[in-house]
């Protein structure tokens, strides 16, 4: 399985500082999961990060056809823009987790391993503690 990540952010919110924690997330979670064996029906995680004041509609989609995700989840606008470094990227986790959460109920993915792949990016959260 491959995590791909990507974000719609607010003018407020200037893309290097997304770009950081996103492609640092992404590498942390790529190379945490790249020996792992989740079970065979997501070959791409998908997840678009939505950062706005106004809260957008969470999604959870999955297509089985091209076993991939589509997924949107939202990450506090105020809580981002005054964090630093660490704190977007263990709300990028956090975010990461939710996502995990609401997939996880879809009916063609009972055979996928959620907990172990929900333990092993959780696992990830101490990295970006203070």
């Amino acid at each position: 399985m491959k995590f791909w990540t990507t974000g719609r952010i607010d003018e407020k919110i200037e893309f290097e500082i997304f770009q950081l924690a996103m492609l640092e997330i992404e590498k942390e979670v790529n190379d945490l999961i790249k020996n792992k064996n989740y079970g065979d029906a997501i070959v791409s995680y998908d997840l678009i990060i939505n950062i706005f004041e106004k809260i957008s509609e969470e999604r959870f989609k999955y297509s089985p056809k091209s076993k991939e995700t589509d997924i949107d989840v939202n990450i506090d606008h105020a809580e981002y823009l005054n964090g630093d470094f660490n704190k977007r990227c263990a709300l990028y986790l956090n975010a990461v987790l939710r996502s995990i959460n609401g997939i996880k109920t879809n009916k063609h993915l009972r055979e996928f391993d959620f907990d172990t792949f929900s333990k092993d990016v959780s696992s990830l959260i101490d990295k970006y503690k203070l």
